[in-house]
């Protein structure tokens, strides 16, 4: 099937499903782990789940479960805003800046094993083009 669109989610679909393998022996998902990611990534500013939400693509309630997951494992504490009392900003914890390099490390392992079908001429241009794709749609 030539069909673009199936076979990019597929592959998604395929790399998903071993980066949770992966990451199962840390007791994380991989949303749990894109939302540590960027909360590593946004750590100078003040992130929200809301913000979490825009840019990770999930819903709200998804998003807040994540969270609450997240905080019950001990990996990210919640702030109240001074502005919104509704509002709580988010920030890791020692216990998460620990794991992450593990995090990374499993996801590093499971990204090289996706692209070993690719030369590494192939793997750098494939890479290249999503970040172009995803550049032009923010």
């Amino acid at each position: 099937m030539d069909d673009f669109g199936y076979l990019l989610m597929n592959s998604a679909k395929k790399l998903r499903h071993d980066l949770n393998q992966a990451l199962e022996k840390h007791d994380v998902t991989s949303a749990q782990w894109a939302i540590l990611k960027h909360l590593q990534l946004l750590e100078n500013h003040q992130v929200t789940s809301a913000l979490l939400s825009e840019r990770l693509g999930f819903d709200k309630p998804t998003t807040s479960g994540i969270i609450s997951r997240l905080e019950k494992k001990g990996f990210l504490v919640k702030h109240a805003s001074a502005q919104d009392k509704r509002s709580f900003s988010l920030k890791l914890t020692p216990q998460a800046y620990k794991i992450i390099p593990k995090l990374e490390s499993s996801s590093q392992e499971v990204t090289s094993s996706f692209l070993s079908t690719y030369t590494p001429e192939e793997q750098r241009l494939f890479v290249d083009l999503l970040k172009k794709k995803l550049e032009r749609n923010d």
